[in-house]
């Protein structure tokens, strides 16, 4: 993996880690799959306690790290894919 592309990665995996905080959550694998023109950022989350995570903190995280947020601040390309 390119110097770049694993900046980038742990880049994204700050941001990750400081929105998922702010929303009582905790990441616990964060992972990039690219082949081709295809993309998957993966993000496992948890919450401490019983209750663990529901798709309303699933959603909450997801519309936080807004794609085209990170797009826009040139941590990703167009594609999707890491430079």
């Amino acid at each position: 993996m390119s110097t770049r592309r694993e900046s980038a990665l742990a880049e994204i995996e700050a941001i990750a880690h400081e929105v998922a905080g702010s929303l009582g959550l905790e990441i616990v694998e964060l992972v990039f799959h690219s082949r081709g023109k295809h993309s998957l950022l993966r993000i496992d989350i948890d919450r401490a306690g019983p209750a663990g995570v529901g798709l309303q903190d699933c959603e909450a995280l997801s519309r936080a790290l807004d794609a085209d947020e990170i797009v826009s601040i040139g941590r990703v390309d167009h594609a999707g894919s890491l430079p």
